[in-house]
């Protein structure tokens, strides 16, 4: 599969013919592993022993550098084809006309989601300076991560990519504002942040006439740093689910208060789910592989936000949480419950063309759903199905391992009971 600097910009439906030919060819033993290594390499790029890239995938620019957020979603992928079922949704974008604050507002947006599922506003506040950091934990190799170092002056570690919350970067009106609209879990975190940021004006004057503020401000710093760790700690299971219900109805009512009622699409509650997708969440699950998925561990926030979907979505069914929490002789003292919205079929079709549009960092996911889905509505139509469908469901188990997760094993059994080590470094057994 040739993705270099001559290959052709990419439409869905040649993407589509390429998997379902594969998956028509697809046998689960070495020959097979070796397939779905290379069907990895064409969407994502491949990428040598050490983790660096070495060829283009599909959402690259042309010279296989990463690509910027608007140029690296699917949402052009998805939306020529299904036009249709998009045109409504998609007119937002022609409205804005795509002004460089409102992009860059809304992908702010996008990091808020992902940085309330995977992500931290920590630091020690109490130093000069202001040491508050926004970090992702997000792999290196990961076009993601690459994405927040290339565009965003974040720094690069091994597993995570950090910035220093710095006064110049509150300083910029759009990230302060995309993060007050955007961030619901850790709402309390960054308005901390922002509270530090700034000299306490508190403080009443000496006996020499001078002022106490620098006194109190630095006793309110050292509270504050307390209540800062306090609230990653307990990560939103100290609020009721009327406070989240507020923070998810403000969301959904921004762009009716921004634009005048013109645009009937929430954009800025898309783009949050979009990003905690991105990080908390699974596409591709069970034997329907088009199924999504969004793990928590704070339920009053999940169930706030699995109610605002159900809203905006406009589902028939309701939106399900469930616990998934393991049985109590299997638990630890320190562990936090885990609960789960698993999405049904119907709605995860859905989901996939509006959210999965605008998901940065399981692109690659959403776009072999989206064939899956598009597979099973096909019918007998498709030769080879159901190898076409095995296919489909092991290149997506096989992406979230190493999609972010490179160097985890996993294994495939095949028609003969045998067991297929799979790595991603080393040649297939």
């Amino acid at each position: 599969m040739d993705t270099s600097e001559t290959s052709p910009i990419w439409s869905f439906m040649a993407i589509f013919t390429i998997l379902v030919s594969c998956g028509q060819a697809y046998t689960r033993d070495k020959k097979g592993v070796g397939l779905l290594k290379e069907v990895i390499g064409f969407l994502e790029g491949k990428h040598n022993e050490d983790g660096k890239k070495v060829g283009r995938g599909i959402f690259d620019n042309d010279d296989g550098s990463v690509a910027e957020f608007w140029d690296g979603i699917p949402l052009k992928l998805f939306s020529v084809v299904f036009n249709s079922i998009m045109n409504d949704w998609t007119k937002i974008f022609e409205l804005m006309n795509f002004d460089e604050k409102v992009k860059k507002y809304y992908e702010w947006v996008y990091h808020a989601g992902f940085t309330d599922g995977d992500g931290c506003i920590s630091g020690n506040l109490t130093t000069r300076g202001h040491k508050a950091n926004l970090s992702m934990a997000i792999g290196k190799h990961t076009s993601y991560h690459q994405l927040l170092v290339e565009y965003w002056k974040f720094k690069s570690t091994k597993r995570q990519a950090k910035r220093t919350v710095s006064k110049s970067f509150l300083a910029d009106k759009v990230f302060v504002a995309a993060f007050a609209n955007g961030l619901v879990l850790k709402q309390e975190q960054f308005r901390t942040v922002i509270d530090i940021a700034g000299v306490t004006k508190a403080g009443a004057s000496s006996k020499n006439g001078q002022s106490n503020a620098t006194l109190i401000n630095s006793s309110t710093k050292l509270v504050q740093s307390e209540l800062l760790s306090h609230l990653n700690y307990s990560h939103g299971n100290h609020y009721m689910i009327n406070y989240f219900r507020k923070l998810f109805s403000d969301m959904i009512e921004f762009e009716k208060n921004q634009y005048n009622n013109a645009i009937n699409v929430p954009l800025t509650f898309l783009m949050y789910v979009a990003g905690l997708i991105g990080a908390d969440g699974g596409v591709g699950y069970g034997h329907d592989c088009c199924r999504i998925e969004i793990y928590q561990s704070c339920l009053p926030y999940l169930l706030a936000l699995a109610e605002a979907i159900h809203e905006v979505m406009g589902f028939d069914e309701p939106v399900k949480v469930q616990e998934c929490t393991p049985s109590i002789d299997k638990q630890s003292a320190n562990s936090r419950g885990k609960f789960r919205i698993m999405f049904t079929k119907k709605q995860s079709i859905q989901l996939l063309l509006t959210v999965g549009a605008l998901d940065y960092n399981r692109r690659s996911q959403h776009t072999v759903a989206l064939v899956a889905a598009l597979v099973d509505y096909m019918g007998d139509a498709v030769p080879e199905k159901k190898k076409v469908r095995e296919f489909l469901h092991d290149l997506l188990r096989l992406i979230r391992v190493f999609f972010p997760s490179k160097g985890w094993r996993w294994t495939l059994i095949n028609a003969l009971g045998h067991i297929i080590h799979v790595f991603w470094h080393l040649p297939c057994p």
